[in-house]
Formats: C-alpha cells, structure tokens, sequence
C-alpha cells in the first residue's frame, strides 16, 4: 500500500472516531452505542488490519534502506507487527 493511501486510511480512522464520539451525544444515545455500532462495521472490514500491518511492514522496510532506522529497531517493530497480524488473522478465523 503506497504512503498517501496509508494517509488516507488514517484520516478516515481518525474522522471515524471523531464521529463517534460525537454522534451518541446529538442523538441523544449512550456512548456505547456508537462503539458496538463502530466494533460492527469493522467486523465488515476483517482484511483492513492486514492491509494496515502490510503497509505499515513496506514503510519499515523504507525506513531501513534510507537508514532512518537501525537494524534493532526495525526488529522491534517489525516483532509488533507480527503480533498485530496474528491478532488480526486469529480475528478473522
């Protein structure tokens, strides 16, 4: 997934939770409402969070090649992106 479409999909995450935090409040409903309503539509989504782990998997390894991360560090992270993977597979099944 390019860098701009990995934007675009924090942009929309981050007006999604704006939205919902908001929404229950002009409705008039409790705020755990919009959080099942939230959790639902993601349940749609099941390959999001693979999409969102590969891209952020390409974007460490740029990181690494300019050398803006060193060899410790992408370990590290790529080691959290594997437990994000497995949670988001084990998810799906």
């Amino acid at each position: 997934m390019p860098t701009i479409r990995l934007f675009e999909l924090m942009i929309a995450t981050l007006l999604a939770v704006i939205a919902l935090h908001f929404a229950p409040r002009k409705l008039g409903l409790p705020p755990a409402v919009a959080l099942i309503a939230g959790g639902a539509l993601l349940a749609f989504l099941p390959g999001l969070v693979l999409k969102a782990v590969a891209a952020g998997r390409a974007e460490l390894i740029r990181l690494h090649r300019a050398g803006d991360i060193d060899e410790e560090t992408l370990h590290e992270l790529e080691r959290d992106l594997d437990l994000e993977e497995l949670g988001a597979i084990s998810a799906m099944a």
